[in-house]
């Protein structure tokens, strides 16, 4: 026995013990104990939640508790756990619910049997199939998606069984019916009872889930994941490795060295390769390689010793590998694998970006940023083009833009010293700005003189240079901005500069559609506003001309029966009667007066500078009325009373706020329910925040998949068969036009979203 064995076979098994971080892995962290004792901790053994990146939870050089699970010997690592020094969040867990109580959480994973939900850090709870809804779901993953939020009430807790919680979104939802509140309850004869216990049957069916669900990996997730191929050349391992895929429900196969791989792979598709880098006869990694060359496009798996996969670790995440197992080899981290690869959620090995790529790419983040910003467009253009010409080291960067009815081309934006000859700007129609213009292939010259210079001449007229670059900003907009960088070396510029400023032109035109969105609505604001008023008050209008009629012919029967009547006792009823009318079309006169000024007051306020939210979410309800009794819709305001005024048109925020209601109640026909709700509630937050006014907006529509919370806002994109994909897109510009923000900040399936507007206040 050598030195460094004899000293680790005396650490202790469970031994708590301080080590330092050598090199944390997207599959785990290689550490060194105080003694010099070299160990290893699995990725799930890193955190109770077991599928977090461990770089980002550790560091190198960083101390951290663990436990020892099993001690170094026999030229293997020990293998640690830091999780077990974490508090077990099972017992807070368990002091802060209880059965019957209503829990927020998030799907995990997808079986044909039912959803996992994750309901507390490491903790997942299961909803059977017929606990989902209170109608049947034949199809679960239609209805319910992965990273989706729910509400469900806990039927099952048991203390001592960590894997035993239970949850029913069927009883939630009858619980919230019986209130009055989001679904008709379609079954007649349920058997679930307002505090969320399902029946014994099912109680009973539910005790026996574990044993159920992991006996077999289903014919659907099977089918996803294909033909795995074993690449491992010692028979020990490959041999029952490949038997227990098998009875796992898998198909695979086997190979004992890289030639009789190669042959299977050329005979068939494996979806799926295991490739251990340790072979004896050639490198693995070069395998890989030769596999990636070679157009290979499955999945591909590596495993080997510690040591090995720690000092090659840059190396296999650059080959495209979803993951890197330890040996000895951990099946249930196998297992997990393949159900994300056969549910279409394949794990990823990040690859690691140089420090000049990292830098890049956080410049064009920040980029991005400004772009969609609310400073002045002349203010987004200059820190653009600011941008693109220190990256590219350019000595001269200039935005041009051709006036599309005169044809003329001045500068909009210029970075450098160089002092332009504005007179060569008046001859730049014949020239490589003008075949930017017309969108022609973008330009890119690094020897001007040399090789192009009759077709630069009168650019070179504006300004000396040798390299080019010329792209256009904003295909959509007829090309009538060009972006150009110029520098006086001959060879200043790489051919990755010219994709470095297509990317930037990318992010500018973001500012000039912004722009342009901008002063289109502007135009149309009085149109929209015209409309809605047209709409709303012609229905308002003719309701009370309607009442005004009638009312006025009852009167006329009244006069009329007085003049015939010579009974005093009916006289006088009938002049009762007839007083009654008149009280009744003086009213409807006095409401008509109302409805006239409430509209006129609209169009008045739409040029205001600043705007009462309040007032405007008042007035909003006026207009949106007509249509919520129709489809019989309650609408609740709950509103703050000390909300401050905002800058901007208030023609915006009703647009906005007119939008997501519609939205809302789009999602809310569908549904067979009892009673469809809408509620808007305002508060004011924090002061000192950036926009401290929030208007909730809260629908109890079939709720939006938490993939989608962003997507929904896209132009274009909708939900319904039937919908435009312009009414959410429309209404976060014209929120982020107000210097707000518009958001999903909660959104349930089968129980409703919510929309949250902030926007700053006035200035004083």
């Amino acid at each position: 026995m050598n030195q460094e064995s004899t000293k680790e076979s005396n650490h202790i098994d469970n031994k708590q013990v301080v080590v330092s971080v050598e090199n944390p892995l997207p599959h785990g962290v290689f550490v060194q104990l105080g003694d010099g004792t070299k160990g290893y901790i699995r990725r799930r053994e890193m955190s109770w939640d077991g599928d977090i990146d461990p770089r980002e939870l550790v560091e190198p050089k960083q101390k951290i508790k663990a436990i020892i699970l099993e001690n170094a010997e026999h030229n293997r690592r020990a293998e640690l756990s830091h999780k077990l020094t974490l508090p077990d969040p099972w017992e807070e867990f368990v002091a802060t619910y209880t059965k019957g109580d209503v829990i927020l959480g998030v799907i995990r994973d997808i079986h044909p049997k039912g959803i996992f939900i994750r309901v507390w850090l490491g903790i997942d709870g299961f909803v059977l199939n017929q606990q989902l809804a209170t109608w049947c779901i034949e199809n679960s993953g239609e209805t319910f998606w992965i990273g989706d939020h729910i509400e469900a009430i806990i039927t099952r807790l048991d203390r001592k069984n960590k894997k035993s919680v239970r949850l029913s979104i069927r009883s939630r939802m009858t619980q919230q019916a019986m209130v009055g509140s989001v679904v008709k309850q379609i079954s007649e004869d349920s058997t679930v009872q307002p505090n969320g216990d399902i029946s014994l049957a099912n109680l009973a069916e539910e005790g026996d889930i574990e044993e159920r669900l992991n006996s077999l990996i289903t014919a659907k997730v099977a089918d996803h994941v294909g033909t795995i191929l074993v690449l491992e050349d010692q028979d020990d391992l490959r041999e029952p490795l490949v038997q227990w895929l098998s009875e796992r429900g898998f198909h695979a196969v086997g190979a004992c060295d890289v030639t009789a791989a190669i042959q299977m792979i050329e005979n068939q598709y494996f979806n799926v390769c295991l490739v251990d880098l340790d072979l004896p006869d050639v490198d693995g990694i070069a395998f890989v390689k030769d596999l990636r060359q070679a157009k290979y496009d499955g999945h591909i798996i590596v495993m080997s010793g510690s040591d090995w996969l720690n000092e090659r670790a840059s190396e296999i995440e650059q080959l495209g590998v979803i993951a890197a197992l330890f040996k000895p080899l951990d099946f249930a981290e196998i297992d997990t694998i393949l159900q994300r690869i056969g549910t279409g959620k394949a794990p990823s090995l990040k690859q690691n970006l140089t420090p000049a790529t990292q830098v890049k790419r956080k410049s064009f983040q920040k980029l991005a940023q400004i772009m969609q910003n609310h400073t002045s467009l002349q203010q987004r253009l200059q820190l653009g083009l600011d941008h693109i010409v220190e990256l590219t080291k350019a000595e001269d960067g200039i935005i041009f833009y051709q006036n599309a009815t005169s044809q003329t081309i001045t500068v909009l934006a210029q970075v450098g010293r160089t002092v332009l000859n504005g007179d060569a700007l008046f001859s730049l129609d014949d020239s490589p700005v003008d075949d930017v213009f017309r969108g022609e292939t973008p330009i890119f010259e690094t020897n001007v003189t040399k090789s192009a210079y009759f077709r630069f001449r009168k650019l070179l007229q504006l300004l000396p240079f040798e390299s080019c670059i010329g792209v256009p900003l904003g295909y959509e907009l007829s090309s009538n901005y060009a972006l150009f960088l110029f520098h006086r070396k001959a060879q200043a510029f790489h051919q990755y500069r010219l994709y470095d400023a297509q990317s930037t032109a990318a992010l500018l035109t973001v500012a000039l559609e912004n722009q342009l969105f901008e002063e289109r609505m502007q135009r149309i604001n009085t149109v929209l506003l015209s409309g809605q008023l047209a709409a709303g008050f012609g229905h308002e209008v003719n309701n009370k001309l309607t009442a005004l009629e009638a009312q006025l012919r009852n009167l006329k029967l009244a006069c009329t029966q007085i003049e015939r009547e010579t009974d005093s006792a009916t006289w006088e009823s009938a002049l009762t009667q007839a007083k009654a009318t008149q009280d009744g079309i003086l009213g409807t006169v006095h409401d008509l007066k109302k409805t006239v000024h409430l509209f006129q007051s609209l169009g008045k306020e739409a040029h205001s500078p600043s705007f009462e939210p309040n007032k405007v979410i008042e007035q909003t309800y006026a207009l949106l009325r007509p249509v919520l009794g129709k489809e019989k819709t309650g609408l609740t305001l709950n509103l703050a009373s000390d909300l401050p005024l905002a800058p901007g048109s208030m023609i915006r925020l009703q647009q906005a706020v007119l939008n997501i209601l519609l939205n809302g109640l789009q999602q809310m026909l569908p549904f067979d329910v009892k009673e469809r709700r809408l509620e808007v509630v305002t508060k004011l937050t924090e002061l000192n925040e950036p926009r401290p006014i929030k208007i909730s907006v809260i629908d109890t529509g079939k709720g939006i998949h938490k993939r989608l919370w962003d997507k929904i806002f896209t132009m274009g994109y909708s939900t319904r068969e039937d919908g435009t994909g312009l009414g959410l897109y429309i209404a976060r510009s014209l929120v982020e036009s107000l210097g707000g923000r518009l958001y999903v900040e909660q959104s349930l399936i089968l129980m409703g979203s919510t929309f949250v507007i902030e926007l700053p206040i006035e200035e004083a």
